[in-house]
């Protein structure tokens, strides 16, 4: 493919106002009223955005307005990725002020060179393209980014249709909620089952490629909320508070297949909840009764008695280094699956991805098809507020102010196990060697 190959502004001149730039050096693409207007940046020490050299984009090259926006604001591409015949450009990563990351990625879609917002997930540790973004609510201060189509919203197509789903579940959560005020665990499970997939966040993330090349690229700090990558998308996120100010939910769902998993290979792994991991059967059995009963394939076990096609290591925001072995594995109806199995310094085990080899990165840079494999996905940290009743069964642990870790829950998983037994991976001899060291 031909690369996407952008001439930068003419040096000394401000692309925001025209004016000549008094110090380049310092302000860059920006004079020093503008860099501090919209850059919000007046020193190197808070970020060099404006010191990275643009990839050339052809002149001829159609922007998306989003686009243009990033580009005038300074988020120039300084890398560029070829996967599966497509080309991403990557900005300059920015950390926000309450520490995630964020970046926009590049890519032509329909003769036209789109803007994506991506940013790294902290408790997956992970690269993401949200199909949403909306600040939150109340006292809480940054950002909720959409993890993706809901279930019920996976069949639906345009905007219109997943907005009336969207509202008329809201309509009927209010309703619960009056008839239920005091009984929060009610309206908790009732909330759970109205997106019944842990799929649900496993559909925006990033394919392997652009996670390594955004893991490499160099991090700066915005200090201020109105100068984030987000912030491209509308003119001002003061202005739209308590408003969704990144939307591309039904643009993503046209991007997007998904398919569920033989129950008889891989047992009932879409009848589970993220939260407090609800029993949708109706059996109210516990998260660890439930995944004790999920089989491991055969296919899988032969593959995990082998050497891994290969061995990638990966950062994660709260857990470190990690380490991932991926195994390629035959489905007699799914195909080809990749197998990715992680594991950190302290023997933390989890199932990272298992992916369709077939699939290839849509213009979001997200995989085209995905296959629902539910709590088999389920990451080792998860929220507090959403981990409540595992806890309180020991079924998770507490791992920061913010997290737990739910990796009692996760190591009574059967495929855990024969992973561990497979790979030599043990939780306590991790960690005595760390003791030791």
């Amino acid at each position: 493919m031909e690369s996407l190959g952008a001439t930068s502004p003419e040096a000394g001149i401000c692309i925001e106002c025209g004016k000549d730039v008094e110090a380049p050096a310092e302000t860059g693409r920006y004079c020093a009223a503008c860099a501090e207007k919209i850059v919000g940046l007046t020193n190197l020490d808070s970020i060099d955005l404006t010191q990275h050299e643009g990839i050339e984009l052809s002149p001829d090259q159609k922007q998306s307005a989003e686009t243009q926006e990033a580009l005038k604001r300074g988020f120039y591409p300084t890398k560029e990725v070829a996967v599966d015949g497509r080309n991403f450009l990557l900005s300059p990563v920015v950390e926000t002020p309450d520490g995630r990351q964020q970046a926009i990625l590049f890519t032509e879609d329909k003769g036209e060179l789109k803007a994506r917002l991506v940013y790294k997930s902290k408790s997956e540790g992970s690269w993401h393209a949200p199909d949403r973004v909306e600040p939150k609510i109340g006292s809480q201060s940054g950002f909720f980014y959409g993890k993706g189509l809901e279930k019920h919203e996976q069949s639906l197509k345009t905007f219109e249709a997943i907005k009336e789903s969207r509202e008329q579940s809201e309509r009927a959560q209010q309703q619960i909620e009056s008839h239920h005020p005091r009984d929060k665990a009610e309206q908790r499970k009732v909330r759970n089952m109205q997106r019944p997939s842990l799929l649900y966040g496993q559909q925006t993330r990033l394919v392997d490629q652009l996670q390594g090349a955004l893991d490499s690229q160099e991090v700066g700090v915005i200090k201020d909320d109105a100068a984030l990558p987000v912030s491209i998308f509308k003119s001002s996120v003061l202005e739209l508070a308590n408003k969704t100010i990144y939307e591309n939910t039904a643009e993503f769902a046209q991007q997007l297949d998904i398919v569920d998993p033989p129950f008889d290979t891989y047992g009932e792994v879409t009848n589970f909840q993220p939260g407090d991991y609800v029993d949708l059967s109706g059996m109210e059995r516990s998260a660890t009764e439930i995944v004790q009963q999920l089989p491991v394939p055969d296919a899988l076990k032969a593959a995990l008695e082998g050497k891994p096609i290969h061995t990638s290591q990966t950062l994660h925001t709260e857990l470190g280094k990690i380490k991932v072995e991926h195994f390629v594995v035959r489905d007699n109806s799914l195909g080809l699956l990749e197998w990715q199995f992680a594991s950190d310094k302290e023997g933390r085990v989890w199932i990272q991805g298992i992916k369709p080899v077939e699939s290839t990165a849509n213009s979001f840079g997200v995989q085209d098809r995905l296959v629902d494999f539910g709590i088999l996905l389920a990451k080792p940290l998860d929220y507090k507020a959403q981990t409540q009743e595992l806890a309180a069964n020991g079924e998770a642990v507490e791992f920061n102010g913010a997290y737990n870790d739910i990796t009692p829950l996760l190591d009574s998983m059967p495929i855990v196990q024969a992973y561990r037994q497979a790979r030599g991976v043990d939780r306590l001899k991790q960690q005595q060697a760390q003791l030791v060291n």
